[in-house]
């Protein structure tokens, strides 16, 4: 199962706090543009201890925009900051190889389909063969 970062905060909102679905969207809205590595590690352990979700979900988190490259300059995004092109991704899930923190990698958003329709066993070129690849989430 693929998880969005919005998703995986509207499923822990509801399976670990306990909301309703009907309630959960705006929180998520919110929460999706400040959660921390430390929430996702935590997102992630407790879907490992739901049968349900343990050893078959893959979590692909990014962000859906850039916000500069310092933090002086993090409080906005668009053509006018430098660097709000830059975004970061990580995956972690079954088929994922622990590689930590990249450089020298060069990824695109555009790469996020792909990734996730190889995480459920799908070739997404195959199917939109002008698109761009998975991301490099293999050794």
């Amino acid at each position: 199962r693929v998880l969005r970062r919005h998703r995986l905060i509207e499923l822990f909102l509801v399976q670990v706090i306990g909301m309703n679905w009907d309630e959960v969207h705006d929180d998520a809205e919110q929460m999706e543009h400040v959660v921390s590595d430390r929430f996702i590690e935590r997102i992630w352990k407790t879907l490992q201890s739901i049968p349900e979700y343990a050893n078959q979900t893959t979590l692909l988190v990014t962000t859906d925009h850039g916000r500069g490259a310092t933090t002086t300059d993090w409080t906005d995004h668009g053509r006018k900051v430098p660097a709000a092109e830059a975004t970061w991704m990580a995956a972690l899930g079954p088929g994922i190889a622990p590689l930590g923190v990249r450089s020298g990698v060069t990824v695109t958003t555009s790469q996020l389909a792909a990734t996730v329709a190889a995480v459920v066993g799908e070739d997404f070129g195959r199917a939109a063969p002008g698109a761009a690849p998975r991301l490099p989430t293999d050794r």
